[in-house]
């Protein structure tokens, strides 16, 4: 007979030392099934932010309301490394990005066999004025897939691959006028390359109150 019992049991930590800030938390199952996280917050400088966070979840552990910092919806079957960071590098530029490697000890939905993905995102922002924003963005994905037909024998999980770039400009001359102008590529490789592009120009205006 199976089991209708669930039990958890965890411990978090929270500690600071000057411009560090550590912490984390351990979890466990009734099945003896674990998820870890550990993460690093640091200032170096007035103008910069790094945060790197670990994650480690065994591919039973089972809780009711979990809500993990990971690629996954649940906290199983993941392993993965978390870099971001933010740089003020001026009052009007700002720098900010992050990177996250992962991998799947173990076969999972649309997975059927072990396996590992990247994301990435780059970021550069410009407000020259209250009133005007321009930012620039790069964002890079690599996951695991089944293509079906790939190869007979050994199927096994293939490569998904996008990029992404936009580049994005709002004015507003005036408190009841809002411009918006943007420009967007996207790129799609997994059996075959798919790519496409998107423009488009956006008045707001409101009457005032």
């Amino acid at each position: 007979r199976r089991s209708s019992d669930l039990l958890n049991a965890s411990i978090d930590h929270h500690v600071r030392a000057g411009p560090l800030h550590i912490y984390g938390e351990w979890a466990i199952d009734h099945s003896r099934q674990w998820a870890l996280t550990e993460g690093l917050m640091c200032s170096p400088g007035p103008r910069l932010d790094i945060v790197v966070q670990a994650r480690s979840f065994s591919r039973g552990y089972a809780c009711l309301h979990g809500s993990p910092f990971a690629e996954s919806v649940k906290a199983q079957n993941e392993v993965g490394v978390y870099l971001g960071m933010v740089w003020r590098i001026s009052s009007t530029l700002n720098a900010s990005g992050h990177v996250d490697r992962y991998r799947y000890s173990w076969l999972r939905y649309g997975v059927d066999g072990p396996s590992d993905g990247f994301d990435a995102l780059f970021r550069l922002d410009w407000r020259p004025t209250k009133t005007t924003l321009c930012y620039g963005q790069a964002s890079w994905e690599d996951r695991p897939r089944d293509f079906p037909g790939t190869d007979p024998y050994l199927p096994g999980p293939a490569s998904e691959g996008r990029f992404r770039a936009r580049s994005h400009l709002e004015h507003a001359p005036s408190r009841f006028i809002l411009l918006r102008l943007r420009a967007e590529y996207d790129r799609y490789q997994a059996r075959r390359v798919e790519q496409g592009f998107l423009g488009y120009a956006d008045l707001t205006s409101k009457s005032p109150s």
